[in-house]
């Protein structure tokens, strides 16, 4: 059982996967990986005594109650010196287990890692850069958020910096960097985190996500007095973490003030250099679905696009042996708005998101379907990818 356990750890250490999934079914124990976003199989146990005993020493590893089967536990440990988080879950057939591997992530950390394009990279840097404000990245869970804010703090570490962060859980640790993980049930929450910090003489704070009203509030006052505040929400676009705010009960005033960057990501899969292949009607393809959408003058900015070449992934059958079905790593599409007079001016008017789209797109902003296009054309990833990652 231990040398088993030990092979599916240094095997997805090798694949350099995200997560590993223990799932308990009627027959064993199912065994999964995660890739690149996608989930494949593993391994499958047929022996359920086997499975129980892979749980059971997991959970030992992880300092975790091994008696206690019908209630969730986190934990963590480490297996040739990478970090792996543990989450238990009770299922009908028995204890669910994900570990998530923290190392693989670290390896990302780095601005010029994340798929910025060289004017949103600026944008970036620019507000870095600044003493005070808040810089929001938004998406959906698992879009690279906390890649991002986490690659945006390696680039402010500095001995002449107090840099906090307050977290559910910490993901990475990083070394010179105050880090708190919240702790609900003793009621260390982000609004109270938060607080304490404004007492401690920060310069930087990283706020895991905006949740509530007080933390938002917190958040802003924190900006608007001499803080660079880092921090995420959950909406699908840059400009809808406004509404959102606004929908939480934070002033117009207070938003338009305090926010400098506004960022939004999606992440696709990279197509694999060694195998990849022309797709000979993917040009056509693309023209065909900007057309269906009334987007065709995205291409009209491009010159010489007949003369670009637009690829696709091999099957899984064809694919060669560094990738998984064509595809190997992701990169991600970023929408990225630079708050300026006449935006703040357009918020302070409880301006629509209409509104604020016609102003961000005549300022040359690139949408994330843009920003997706933009990949396609460079021969990153495919079209499919791109609609099923950011549509």
């Amino acid at each position: 059982m231990i040398e088993l356990l030990e092979k599916i750890l240094k095997d997805g250490l090798l694949e350099k996967i995200s997560d590993i999934h223990f799932e308990p079914l009627e027959a064993g124990l199912r065994i999964r990986f995660r890739k690149d976003g996608f989930l494949y199989q593993y391994l499958n146990l047929e022996d359920a005594s086997l499975g129980e005993k892979i749980i059971s020493r997991i959970k030992v590893l992880s300092d975790l109650n091994i008696a206690e089967k019908r209630l969730p536990q986190d934990g963590r440990f480490s297996f040739e010196n990478i970090d792996f988080r543990v989450s238990t879950c009770p299922s009908q057939w028995g204890e669910k287990i994900v570990l998530r591997l923290q190392e693989n992530k670290k390896k990302s950390l780095g601005l010029e890692n994340l798929g910025l394009n060289q004017k949103n990279l600026n944008l970036l840097r620019k507000s870095l850069n600044r003493s005070q404000g808040m810089i929001i990245v938004t998406g959906p869970t698992g879009s690279g958020k906390t890649l991002s804010l986490y690659s945006a703090l390696e680039v402010l570490n500095s001995v002449k910096k107090n840099i906090c962060t307050v977290e559910d859980p910490i993901e990475i640790n990083l070394p010179g960097i105050i880090q708190v993980n919240i702790q609900p049930k003793i009621g260390l929450d982000f609004a109270r985190v938060l607080s304490a910090f404004l007492r401690q003489d920060p310069d930087v704070i990283m706020l895991g996500e905006i949740r509530d009203l007080e933390t938002a509030q917190i958040a802003v006052r924190a900006a608007q007095t001499g803080h660079l505040v880092l921090t995420t929400l959950h909406t699908n676009s840059a400009l809808e973490s406004l509404t959102r705010l606004s929908g939480m009960g934070v002033k117009n005033y207070e938003v338009a003030s305090s926010i400098i960057l506004l960022i939004a990501q999606r992440l696709i899969r990279k197509l694999c250099e060694i195998c990849k292949q022309e797709d000979e009607l993917g040009l056509l393809k693309l023209e065909n679905f900007l057309e269906s959408f009334g987007k065709l003058e995205i291409l009209k900015k491009i010159e010489n696009i007949k003369n670009l070449k637009i690829f696709k992934a091999r099957s899984e059958l064809q694919s060669c042996e560094f990738c998984k079905e064509g595809f190997k790593g992701r990169i991600a599409c970023f929408e990225v708005i630079e708050m300026d007079d006449d935006l703040q001016e357009l918020i302070l008017k409880n301006a629509s998101i209409l509104e604020l789209k016609k102003y961000t797109e005549s300022r040359g902003v690139m949408s994330l379907l843009e920003a997706g296009i933009e990949k396609i054309l460079e021969g990153v990833t495919t079209l499919e990818e791109v609609l099923g990652g950011i549509l």
